[in-house]
């Protein structure tokens, strides 16, 4: 599945994408600001779901917004249910959480493409029929041969919001973060442009194009350092005692993780970091060397970087900043 997604990020026109899925309307010369993160979640919610579900529901206002607001659910869901035993998980979940009505927004959105493609399915009588969305519902219907009908339709609803739940928040703050170090070190933007420029007229907007963007690609690793998504990863509970090498003692139910901010500030044991080429690096890329080529960018009253916020081991883009832009002349 990773696979056809990372085909698919490479044959799709990324650019017209991040061309399409911007909300800003600008007059020449004229300045106008943006609130950054939650137009990027917007931004990065319609690109995902153009491979995911296709044209014309990645642009549906209310599945955006569902998209959106259902990572918060869940996660607000999830504390809630931590406290609960769990013989009563499944009620306070059905009657104390948002996610079920999320489900049923989903749903509404998603069963009539999915019965429509089961339906092609059938009067072809093969999985393969002329006109066939190259998308993520075509590959989990490829996968889900045998299941109940209404089986499928649940089980490819709840797989979208998954998908959607991992790529649009930490792609966006990924984003976002980018942005703001962008706009907060205006004497990187000319290389970075000249650099995307350069690659662009040679290989045109594709995948191939992105990976030979080496310097956005240094900035991206060096902007995620600095504002990584937390104070700590990997977190586990020990599931018995255990004791390490040097006598420290872990007892059963106790939760460790990594330092992540530590290491990352780190000079010592992170000089090389690498986030990977997976399709939300590409998303990343795609969309800054859009903004790099298209816009000027700097933060409101050419302020400093916005000041981030802690949320327990949580690190959030502050939620309220501008970056203001301006419609490069040509």
């Amino acid at each position: 599945m990773e696979d056809q997604i990372l085909l698919k990020c490479g044959s799709l026109r990324l650019s017209n994408f991040c061309v399409q899925s911007s909300p800003l309307a600008f007059k020449a010369s004229e300045w106008i600001q943006v609130p950054m993160l939650y137009t990027t979640m917007k931004i990065i919610s319609r690109t995902s779901n153009r491979v995911f579900v296709g044209a014309p529901l990645c642009r549906d206002p209310d599945y955006i917004n569902l998209n959106i607001e259902f990572t918060v659910d869940a996660v607000n869901g999830a504390q809630t249910l931590h406290r609960c035993p769990t013989i009563l998980k499944p009620i306070v979940c059905q009657f104390m959480t948002n996610v079920p009505t999320g489900v049923k927004r989903a749903t509404k959105h998603l069963e009539p493409l999915i019965l429509e493609r089961l339906q092609k399915e059938e009067e072809y009588g093969s999985s393969e029929w002329p006109g066939k969305p190259n998308d993520l519902i075509s590959w989990l219907l490829d996968e889900a041969k045998g299941e109940r009908r209404n089986n499928i339709v649940y089980n490819i609803v709840l797989r979208i919001l998954n998908i959607n739940f991992a790529a649009i928040h930490t792609t966006s703050v990924a984003c976002t973060t980018s942005l703001f170090r962008l706009a907060c070190n205006s004497e990187l933007v000319q290389t970075l442009r000249e650099e995307v420029e350069t690659v662009v007229r040679e290989l045109g907007w594709t995948k191939a194009a992105m990976g030979q963007m080496r310097k956005l690609d240094s900035f991206m690793k060096e902007a995620q350092r600095l504002s990584g998504l937390g104070g700590t990863s990997m977190v586990r509970m020990a599931l018995r005692d255990f004791t390490f090498s040097n006598g420290t003692v872990i007892p059963a139910g106790t939760m460790v993780s990594v330092a992540l901010y530590g290491m990352h500030y780190d000079d010592e044991i992170y000089e090389e970091a690498d986030p990977g080429r997976f399709f939300a690096v590409n998303e990343i890329k795609a969309l800054l060397a859009h903004v790099l080529v298209t816009y000027d960018l700097k933060l409101e009253n050419d302020g400093e970087y916005p000041p981030e916020e802690w949320q327990e081991a949580a690190l959030i883009p502050n939620m309220s900043a501008k970056v203001m832009f301006r419609k490069r002349v040509a």
